[in-house]
């Protein structure tokens, strides 16, 4: 359309070759995570081959989906390019299983290439395969089409832009699926790098160890997959842009990548600084810290107590006095004796601190997932709220959340309140030690300060003096903007100059006449600015 601005376009991606690479990791990590599991569980296992295969998957997952694009294949042509395509990487597998764990000497029968090791490798496979194929879709519908821009209505493309696949494409279930299925691997990831650490036999060994070691498959999946979901978040920005025709500066794409890396660099000391080598369990880190809040409270009932005593004490030995009676002894801070800890023993303090805030941030973004989920299913909410104790509960959380809303209006109503008080009492104070400070003047100080104070409050009100202009020319220019003070900003300056360059003595009675010119000037410039503020009528 002509007189509208041209959109500079500028391609933000990093490429679907990175993106590759990024889920070729995340593979990686699954593969060596499952491998970790089987070891644990005493099999044999030579599974180098099937983290080749992993890093290998999402490369051949696009250039498959590629050609399928490109050759237009549909419906049950795909179905069957895409069911050979997964044969044939299953036998590509097995062959390259065959070749780095020794070919077989004899003849090979078909039970032989059925074994569990095969099988579990073959179910990995493609489980590899789904996902990659499925990110790499989702990446595709991040990215923006051409022809999601309707054409106009009365021209003959409208009703093939009605019909075509372009316009139903949905950018941000794309970005959601692609985050879900982050998230699933994740959890996937830890469960099995957990049957790691601790071999399935020991599951129910209760007096087992800690697992004293970072899982760096986990970590390196999890470092692996926020790369890849930033980069999706940066692609759906893209989009977006590309869709309501908005400029984006270059400097973006140079700043996001170093923005990610940043980001991962924190999160891999946040992950290396966790306990490792000592942590506790929820119920273990809840008995701590109310292990640790009731004996704070023993404590200050003890001390108290004594406190309580030695108010007491005088009122006690008078009445011993007036008795006969010897006086009783003061009372004595006794507080409860901690059991000395056994040699070699001692508590882990920095540890138990560590896990304790380790399982309060847990809490607290569960809570808060929680919290997001049932706000945005806002069915599952009231299906949730329709049972009676849920109902009891909802309606205790609603009236306290109101009572703390309320309480906290009348907090800052009253601290409002406070700060005006405070503001006037300052205003006063600062109104005497003026006064105390202008009576400390001498009568031609006092001129210079009346003359000052009045072009201090005009450059406020925007009439500042300029630094080329004269007392007198600056006059005329502040007098033509406050007409019914001319004759006392006149007065004003004329006085000052003579303050300012005039060598004989100026007596009190014109200090007092000028002052009286001052406040009147003041009052027009009060005027003037209120007349010209924001919301009023000029």
């Amino acid at each position: 359309m002509e007189g509208q601005p041209k959109t500079k376009i500028i391609r933000l991606r990093i490429g679907m070759w990175w993106r590759l690479v990024l889920m070729g990791v995340m593979l990686y990590a699954v593969a060596l995570c499952f491998a970790g599991v089987v070891r644990a569980a005493g099999a044999a296992w030579r599974g180098s081959y099937l983290s080749i295969v992993a890093v290998l998957i999402p490369f051949e997952a696009y250039i498959s989906l590629a050609a399928a694009e490109r050759r237009q294949l549909r419906g049950s042509d795909r179905t069957r390019f895409r069911l050979t395509e997964a044969i044939v990487l299953l036998l590509a597998t097995q062959l390259l299983r065959r070749l780095l764990n020794g070919l077989p000497s004899g003849p090979v029968h078909l039970g032989s290439l059925l074994d569990p090791e095969a099988v579990a490798s073959s179910a990995l496979v493609l489980l590899f395969w789904s996902a990659a194929s499925a990110l790499i879709a989702w990446f595709g519908q991040l990215e923006y089409q051409p022809g999601e821009v309707a054409p106009p209505v009365t021209s003959r493309e409208y009703d093939l832009w009605v019909g075509s696949r372009v316009r139903h494409v949905q950018h941000t279930a794309a970005f959601q699926r692609i985050l879900a299925l982050y998230l699933a691997g994740g959890v996937f990831v830890l469960l099995l790098s957990g049957l790691a650490q601790v071999p399935p036999t020991m599951l129910i060994d209760v007096r087992r160890g800690t697992a004293r070691a970072v899982m760096w498959p986990a970590l390196a999946y999890f470092l692996a997959g926020l790369a890849l979901a930033a980069e999706g978040r940066l692609t759906l920005l893209y989009t977006r842009w590309q869709q309501e025709k908005v400029e984006v500066s270059p400097a973006i794409s140079k700043r996001w990548p170093l923005m990610v890396a940043g980001l991962l660099l924190i999160c891999l000391v946040i992950a290396l600084l966790l306990p490792i080598d000592y942590s506790l369990s929820l119920l273990d880190a809840a008995a701590v810290v109310i292990n640790a809040v009731v004996a704070a409270l023993v404590t200050l009932a003890y001390v108290l107590m004594y406190l309580l005593g030695m108010l007491l004490y005088p009122l006690q030995w008078l009445i011993s006095s007036m008795r006969g009676q010897a006086g009783a002894a003061p009372p004595q801070l006794r507080l409860q004796p901690q059991a000395a800890p056994s040699q070699g023993s001692g508590f882990p303090f920095l540890e138990v601190m560590k896990t304790i805030l380790l399982w309060a941030v847990a809490c607290f973004i569960a809570a808060y997932a929680l919290y997001n989920f049932l706000r945005q299913h806002l069915g599952a909410y009231e299906r949730f709220a329709s049972f009676g104790f849920l109902k009891l509960v909802s309606r205790l959380v609603a009236s306290l959340l109101a009572a703390l809303r309320c309480r906290g209006a009348l907090v800052s109503r009253a601290l409002a309140q406070r700060l005006a008080q405070r503001r006037r009492a300052a205003a006063v104070t600062g109104r005497r030690v003026e006064r105390r400070l202008l009576a400390q003047l001498s009568p031609r100080e006092l001129l210079h300060y009346y003359y000052l104070s009045l072009l201090e409050r005009a450059a406020r009100a925007g009439l500042a003096r300029r630094p080329h202009q004269t007392p007198f020319e600056y006059e005329q220019n502040l007098a033509s903007q406050l007409p019914e003070a001319a004759p006392d900003i006149a007065l004003l300056t004329q006085a000052f100059v003579e303050a300012r360059y005039s060598p004989h003595p100026v007596e009190p009675s014109l200090v007092q006449a000028v002052r009286a010119h001052w406040l009147r000037a003041k009052k027009a410039l009060r005027e003037w600015r209120a007349a010209r503020a924001p919301g009023k009528a000029r």
